[in-house]
């Protein structure tokens, strides 16, 4: 996880196991990032992306964009590249500090370029641990 944080600009990042852990999901404020591979695994993992102990105004700007940042990424993973591009374009505009945005802008525009492979899945298979 600690490498994702990094990747996606997050103070905390969890994964799907996390929260099949604890009992109370509701007290933590996230947003939902990626379903990613992560190198020498064969599972696909969900990550989430912790919103408390954000600053003040990081907290609000995530959450002002939480529900259009989920709709961008549904968008990218289901293959709908030139829409998801056009939600992060204004998430971006919205939150310029919002890494993870940028993640998918760069994403998008790279596939974009040079078209979506045939096996393509949606999930980010990361290189590096």
């Amino acid at each position: 996880m600690e490498g994702l944080t990094k990747l996606y600009g997050a103070k905390i990042c969890a994964s799907d196991q996390f929260f099949k852990l604890i009992q109370d999901t509701d007290r933590y404020t996230y947003r939902y990032l990626d379903k990613v591979m992560v190198k020498g695994k064969k599972e696909v993992i969900s990550v989430y992306e912790i919103l408390d102990g954000l600053l003040p105004k990081d907290f609000e700007m995530k959450l002002v964009t939480k529900l259009a940042f989920q709709e961008s990424v549904d968008l990218y993973q289901n293959g709908k590249i030139a829409e998801a591009l056009e939600g992060f374009k204004e998430i971006h505009k919205t939150n310029p500090e919002d890494t993870a945005c940028l993640v998918y802008v760069k994403r998008c525009e790279k596939l974009m370029a040079g078209g979506i492979p045939e096996n393509w899945d949606g999930v980010e298979k990361l290189d590096s641990k």
